[in-house]
């Protein structure tokens, strides 16, 4: 699961998809519940977060860049660090990382994201 950026307009869009060799398409309606497809192929003004598979404490689905709260009461952003394996929370301003899992999604809250900012 995923979800797709527009910041050319500023929003979040429902109207995408990414297909397997990572290009995004528009999908438009169509007769008898089908859609035309359209391919882009200039992806600059989008940018796709995916799912972590990580719950936070208040049953919200965690993706690549959310804002959450870390153990030391700081805010973080959510990225995948294929150095540690793992999506992580990145603590920048105390050079800190935690890895997110189960575990300790249960003490993390979502407060926001990287496009529409700290929401608390």
């Amino acid at each position: 699961m995923y979800r797709i950026y527009d910041a050319e307009n500023n929003c979040w869009r429902n109207d995408m998809i990414v297909f397997d060799d990572g290009a995004l398409g528009v999908l438009h309606d169509s007769l008898l519940h089908s859609y035309n497809v359209d391919v882009i192929y200039d992806e600059s003004p989008y940018t796709v977060h995916y799912l972590t598979g990580i719950i936070d404490k208040n049953g919200l689905e965690i993706f690549e860049g959310d804002f959450c709260t870390c153990p030391n009461d700081t805010i973080g952003v959510v990225a995948f660090s294929s150095q540690i394996g793992a999506y992580c929370i990145f603590d920048d301003d105390n050079h800190l990382y935690y890895v997110l899992d189960d575990e300790g999604a249960g003490f993390t809250e979502v407060v926001g994201n990287v496009f529409d900012g700290v929401l608390r």
